[in-house]
């Protein structure tokens, strides 16, 4: 076997040379980058052409490798020549696969760790390096050996080219698509999306799967030379498994190829219906405009309703139809603004701060893939001579001077900032913040349980507001430096903000109170909304300086607070949709009405047709994933929904049978199919029984692979039983009579020659 290695080495050498000097070129650029913005290297290390070298560089490399270190030995009188050695094929098999991982990680990693090295040589960072860069090319390097065991098994089939022959490459495809979606999966506790760490095991486990099926699948090519038939049996499932989720992504293609082809046809015909539908009635259409209402506070405390114009435009092409009050009368004072846009008014009335979302946890892991998900550029002044970067993992921010002498940059460390205020580059960092939020580019910073603010011009750290024990800040919200300010369709003005606004916060904790703060002057309000409302409800907040009044808007309605917490005034906002009360949950129930015969054709295609596509296996769990959001978005949000818990699940259910039905259908299909060819052919009761659960799991794909993967011999009649029977065996597979020899021709050497 130590012979078979340095032959291996030898004759190999020069392709894992090749793909060294690549990546070591690729490694040169990102130095070169580096050199001259070295506070650059996380976007450098992370930016998309980075991404994509490593992405599509190392499993591109890792093909080729397997492929090139069997294919010049698979022919003939080669392939004759290797297997005839004084060694197992068992053994030659795994010399092959040592060396070529061995080279492939020696290519890649060497170039690597002296880059690395380099980078991180004293002196050479203005600020800390963020070890959690190498995850993305640390997934695609493992990724690479993926690929290259499909490279093996491309080299050692023996396929048609234009056939099946490629598929391995698809199977291997679907494993870098799962480690992309494992660096773009929502993260945070958001409306729509569950934690990571619910989806983490199964991906992990299904690109485990793909992993052992090629290497099984290599292994079996290579102890029969390429053939199917006297392969070992769990070679044959890797095999039969692998050409499966292969020919499932090449159905899927086919088919949404044509169901986009069929729905390019019905909408065609859609849009040529409702442009004669538009000629045909526009002398009867209503000429009256639409109108739209909406509440808006006074700078002196008064709440308006103001009415506009055209409801589908945008808020600044608004034309004001009247300012009425809350008894609906129009407002003399305010009748110079009627046949102005909406936004001219906005300098009569105060803002409304939207309130974030839910803050981030510390336990909550970040993305990979995205340059923002290891730090965060939280300041830089006009000339971007000074920047502070915050880090997640330290908890601090870091911060660097840049100066240009002689043309080159020079970078000088300003130290870190935390709780503990602003520290030379040469003190410990003792303490550091916990996980943030940001809103906007207020110098605010918050965590679960304190504000801060920040003033990075000045190096000062101001602790601003501590929640109380047990009941952390779940929303918050501040004012813009600057609010932006539509004067008409191509322009917009920048207006500041008082500065007295721009030290507000609000904030609402899960003890469900509402928490108005000043910077300056304190907590200004602390309001319980107790049996009156719920923390998710709250959406808008704000407050008037000079009645002391404060406003907390929900979906529904407004309420005025006095500066002791009690309820001055409610006010229902006009065209109130109770639905959106129902928070993340209302896209759930959203339902959709076909206006023509066009429209419920398409709706029909896309329900019944596109998820033929899907394998019944991979609809399974994408709806168990579905469900588990679901069920924790309920246990979240549930007291907004009109509905039970049993009546959501009946929801659920109906909705999987839709998409489960016609998959189900398409696999149905499929097995119809394959029954039909297990009954002319001879098969095993176990390949009968594995075939028939692969059409059901992988659905048409697997049809696919099945008539890939075998030889189908010609057939003639049996003379014995009558049935066709294949003509590469000696007895029938059906009666098990003998094959009839052609009468003799008088040609024969032998006496018995047949």
């Amino acid at each position: 076997m130590k012979t078979m290695i340095l032959k291996e080495l030898k004759w190999n050498l020069k392709w894992a040379l090749i793909g060294c000097a690549v990546w070591t070129l690729c490694l040169a650029g990102h130095a070169m980058n580096w050199y001259f913005d070295p506070t650059s290297v996380y976007e450098n290390l992370l930016s998309f052409n980075a991404q994509a070298v490593s992405f599509v560089g190392f499993p591109a490399f890792g093909l080729l490798l397997g492929f090139l270190q069997v294919f010049f030995e698979s022919r003939r009188d080669s392939w004759a020549f290797l297997v005839h050695r004084p060694l197992s094929r068992r053994g030659i098999f795994w010399s092959k696969v040592i060396v070529g991982l061995i080279l492939y990680f020696a290519a890649i990693l060497i170039p690597s760790a002296l880059f690395l090295l380099w980078l991180l040589q004293p002196g050479g960072l203005p600020v800390p390096f963020e070890w959690g860069v190498l995850l993305s090319p640390l997934s695609d390097l493992m990724a690479g050996v993926v690929y290259y065991f499909a490279g093996l098994l491309v080299g050692l089939r023996q396929a048609r080219w234009y056939g099946s022959r490629l598929w391995p490459i698809l199977a291997a495809i679907l494993v870098s698509f799962l480690l992309l979606c494992l660096g773009i999966w929502p993260t945070d506790f958001g409306e729509t999306s569950i934690p990571l760490q619910r989806v983490l095991f199964p991906i992990w486990l299904l690109i485990f799967a793909v992993s052992i099926t090629l290497a099984l699948a290599a292994y079996g090519a290579f102890q029969t030379g390429g053939t199917f038939s006297q392969q070992p049996r769990a070679c044959k499932w890797g095999l039969a498994l692998c050409l499966a989720i292969a020919g499932s992504i090449v159905f899927c293609v086919c088919w949404l190829f044509l169901g986009a082809t069929v729905g390019a046809i019905i909408l065609s015909f859609e849009h040529r219906t409702s442009l004669s539908m538009e000629e045909k009635y526009v002398v009867t259409r209503n000429p009256v405009k639409p109108r739209s209402s909406e509440m808006k506070v006074t700078k002196d405390g008064r709440v308006v309703t103001v009415v506009s114009e055209d409801i589908n435009a945008p808020e600044w092409h608004r034309n004001i139809v009247s300012i009425l009050d809350q008894s609906g009368k129009p407002m003399e004072e305010f009748k110079n603004y009627v046949g102005k846009r909406v936004d001219d008014f906005e300098a009569e009335t105060i803002t409304l701060i939207f309130l974030d979302s839910i803050l981030w946890g510390t336990s909550e892991p970040y993305r990979y893939r995205e340059p923002e998900a290891f730090f965060d550029r939280a300041w830089a002044d006009k000339e971007e001579t000074i920047c502070w970067i915050f880090y997640p993992r330290h908890g601090r921010f870091f911060g660097y001077s840049r100066l240009k002498q002689h043309g080159a940059p020079s970078y000088t460390p300003l130290g870190s900032a935390g709780p503990d205020g602003f520290q030379p580059p040469s003190a410990p960092s003792r303490f550091r913040f916990p996980a943030p939020t940001w809103g906007g580019s207020a110098p605010f910073y918050r965590s679960e349980s304190d504000i801060y603010w920040i003033d990075f011009q000045s190096n000062q750290v101001q602790h601003v507001f501590s929640a109380p024990k047990g009941e952390p800040i779940v929303r918050s919200g501040d004012h813009p430096v600057r609010l932006v300010r539509y004067s008409s369709m191509r322009g917009a003005s920048v207006i500041p903000v008082e500065p007295e606004k721009q030290k507000d916060i609000y904030l609402v904790t899960s003890g469900n109170h509402i928490v108005f703060i000043n910077r300056d002057k304190g907590v200004l309000a602390d309001i319980s909304l107790s049996g009156i409302l719920e923390p998710a409800d709250v959406m808008y907040v704000g407050r008037v300086l000079d009645r002391r009044l404060y406003f907390v808007q929900t979906r529904e309605k407004m309420i005025a607070f006095s500066e002791d917490g009690r309820i001055q005034a409610q006010y229902k906002l006009p065209n109130a949709d109770l639905s959106q009360s129902w928070g993340p949950l209302a896209n759930m129930f959203d339902t959709w009405t076909p206006e023509n015969t066009w429209q419920m054709a398409s709706y029909c295609w896309n329900q019944v047709a596109l998820p033929v596509s899907v394998p019944p296996a991979l609809l399974l769990g994408w709806n168990g994933t579905q469900y588990a959001e679901y069920q924790y978005l309920l246990s979240t949000y549930g007291h907004h929904l009109p509905l039970t818990s049993k009546g959501l699940r009946k929801m659920f259910l109906v909705q999987f049978w839709y998409d489960f039905g016609s998959c189900l259908a398409g696999a149905l299909l499929a097995l119809l199919f394959c029954n039909r060819r297990l009954r002319k052919y001879p098969f095993s009761r176990g390949e009968k029984i594995t075939w028939r659960l692969l059409m059901i799991l992988m659905g048409p794909g697997a049809l696919f692979a099945l008539y890939a993967l075998y030889d189908w011999p010609a057939k003639e009649p049996c003379p014995a039983c009558g049935r066709k029977r294949v003509v590469n065996r000696e007895r029938c597979e059906f009666c098990g009579a003998l094959f009839t020899p052609p009468p003799p021709t008088g040609k024969e050497i032998f006496e018995k020659d047949e």
